[in-house]
């Protein structure tokens, strides 16, 4: 009995390593770590390719049976059987995308007013205009995060998103590797609908765009993690807010305003900081910042 117990507890749990093999791990990058090495969201299963960077083994030694027996016909049949049974159910996993994870829950629409009604409250604002504004900050922001240089994204984004981006980038800095995100290409950005919150305008924005997304270490430049050539189509919700009252200057693309610091004019699209006595402005009091991204779905191709 002693002999069978241990026979099948090692074939669960080659099963069970087999399966940490087979099904690839979310590897968390791009800017913001919404891409990573398992797709997630939407229809669909698991592309393969395992990317976690799982290096262990095990081996057994002869402590674990007894000297005077052996595994019988029967108990190699039991322990075949656990294997394939295991196998048949990734396959089944793999096929039906059962075991994908689900991406984040975009925005009800019963929560937003749709954006027909917005031009009552900013006749100047154009959808056009607004959707070419995320596909310019989403470019820059991958940019940015490449470099691992997020400041110039700063004016754009709240305290506390910028704040969260920062940190988490903070993580490859220390390890002394770069989250390259290459071939960026925004395919599609469509406004879902704006709310109000009492202080706040807030506009709900799908962004689908196309990466190829991969890790690299500083000193020797090799890939760790991800891949340079295989694609990832992903599709984002961005909350942008601004502060409730202001409206969109007719014909004016620059905001120029007053340094709350020193008083000095600050072109406050084009820099984060005051050029005379540093301070940091974002843009939120004025124009349009980043509150929230959320990841609602990765494919790769």
């Amino acid at each position: 009995m002693k002999k069978f117990t241990a026979a099948l507890t090692a074939a669960i749990v080659l099963a069970l390593a087999a399966m940490f093999v087979i099904l690839p791990a979310h590897v968390s990058a791009d800017a913001g770590n919404f891409a990573g090495g398992a797709d997630y969201g939407g229809g669909g299963g698991y592309d393969g390719g395992y990317d976690g960077g799982y290096a262990g083994g095990f081996y057994y030694s002869d402590d674990g049976y007894d000297s005077d027996e052996d595994i019988t016909v029967f108990d190699a049949f039991v322990i075949l059987a656990v294997i394939i049974i295991v196998f048949i159910v990734i396959g089944l996993i793999k096929k039906t995308g059962r075991a994908k994870p689900a991406g984040a829950k975009p925005t009800e629409q019963s929560a937003l007013r749709p954006m027909s009604d917005f031009a009552a409250l900013d006749p100047e604002f154009s959808e056009e205009a607004f959707r070419e504004h995320i596909s310019n900050l989403y470019v820059r922001m991958q940019n940015a995060w490449t470099a691992k240089d997020f400041e110039p994204m700063r004016p754009y984004m709240t305290d506390a998103l910028y704040t969260q981006f920062d940190r988490q980038l903070d993580e490859y800095r220390k390890n002394r590797r770069t989250n390259r995100v290459d071939n960026i290409a925004v395919l599609d950005v469509s406004l879902s609908g704006f709310s109000q919150d009492g202080k706040n305008d807030r506009i709900a924005a799908r962004v689908r765009t196309r990466i190829n997304d991969y890790v690299t270490d500083d000193e020797s430049g090799d890939i760790v993690s991800g891949s340079a050539t295989a694609s990832k189509f992903m599709e984002y919700e961005w909350t942008l807010i601004r502060r409730t009252g202001v409206t969109t200057a007719k014909g004016k693309n620059v905001e120029t305003v007053n340094c709350p610091n020193c008083g000095a004019p600050l072109n406050i699209n084009a820099t984060a900081k005051c050029e005379y006595c540093g301070s940091v402005v974002t843009v939120g009091e004025y124009n349009w910042v980043i509150t929230q991204i959320k990841g609602i779905s990765q494919e790769t191709r």
